[in-house]
Order: C-alpha cells, then sequence, then structure tokens
C-alpha cells in the first residue's frame, strides 16, 4: 500500500513503516516519475542475514530505480544496538555524478549482478 500511495510522491520517507524489500515488489508497470528521494529501513541489512537475499533485494531497488527518473536519493538502511548498515545512492547537482555508498558495522562483498543493476540505473 505504501508503494502504490508513493507514485505521486516527490519525497518518501517510510523508515519503519514498510521493510525495502517489501517496497520494491511492485506491479512491473509501476512508475514514479516523480519521486526525488526515498528513504527506507530494511531488516536484510543485518550481519547474519543471506548475502543472496541482500542482493536481490539491492538489485529490485535498482529496478525500481529505473522508473523514478528524478530520483536524487534513495538510501535503505537499518540499526540496532551493536549492527548499522546503510546503502545509499546518490545524484550529484548538473553534472548528474552517481555515487554509491555502503557503510555498516560490518562487511558486505556487493555480487557482480548487484553492481550491474545500479550500473544500469539512467541519470537523465
Amino acid at each position: 500500500m505504501v508503494a502504490l500511495a508513493s507514485l505521486k510522491l516527490e519525497h518518501l520517507a517510510a523508515s519503519f513503516i514498510v521493510d525495502a524489500d517489501h517496497f520494491f515488489r511492485t506491479k512491473p508497470f509501476w512508475e514514479w516519475p516523480n519521486l526525488i528521494s526515498l528513504v527506507l529501513t530494511s531488516s536484510l541489512l543485518g550481519l547474519d542475514e543471506d548475502a543472496l537475499e541482500i542482493a536481490a533485494m539491492l538489485e529490485a531497488a535498482a529496478a525500481a530505480a529505473m522508473k523514478m527518473p528524478r530520483l536524487g536519493t534513495l538510501e535503505i538502511w537499518n540499526g540496532r544496538k551493536g549492527l548499522a548498515a546503510l546503502f545509499k545512492y546518490q545524484v550529484f547537482g548538473d553534472t548528474r555524478r552517481v555515487v554509491i555508498t555502503w557503510r555498516a558495522t560490518w562487511n558486505l562483498t556487493m555480487e557482480p549482478s548487484t553492481t550491474q543493476a545500479w550500473e544500469g540505473v539512467p541519470t537523465v
């Protein structure tokens, strides 16, 4: 329901309201023509979680980002005592330079398919 409601928004911060893994399981024809920033949390971003499940969620996020032509910032994070993680996609200024950041209290090796999925997101 949150993803559906967000189709016409410019900004959405729905931390702890909906898990990013669920948010990105959207209808293939959905588009977010106005969305500029999106901030979500995901329980998958944890040290004990399956790296392939994390990769699948981040790749689904990239697929959704392809349908967000105005997207400037997307953050997916998780935090609890002794654990923190942040995946951030950010487009900078007129140059449309993209920076993807991973910060966490634990190491995650990005799957090549995840990197390729994000490289395919246009920065028009």
